[in-house]
């Protein structure tokens, strides 16, 4: 279970810095961190800062693939 945290973690910093910043001021995430539930299910909370002033809304992403032993 710990190495999916892992995977989606990372997974999450490497979109971070893949992403465009299309008109925002300085866009990165502050936090972020993910787990499992009790069904297996992948949770991922975060928070982004520096979407600029005029961003009413942002849609953001998130999948993983992932198999344990």
């Amino acid at each position: 279970m710990r190495k999916i945290g892992i995977i989606a973690v990372l997974s999450l910093m490497a979109l971070a810095l893949a992403a465009v910043p299309a008109l925002a001021d300085s866009p990165h995430f502050t936090r972020a961190s993910a787990s499992t539930d009790g069904s297996g299910n992948l949770v991922v909370t975060f928070k982004e800062a520096g979407l600029g002033t005029n961003v009413t809304s942002e849609h953001i992403t998130v999948t993983a693939d992932a198999s344990a032993v």
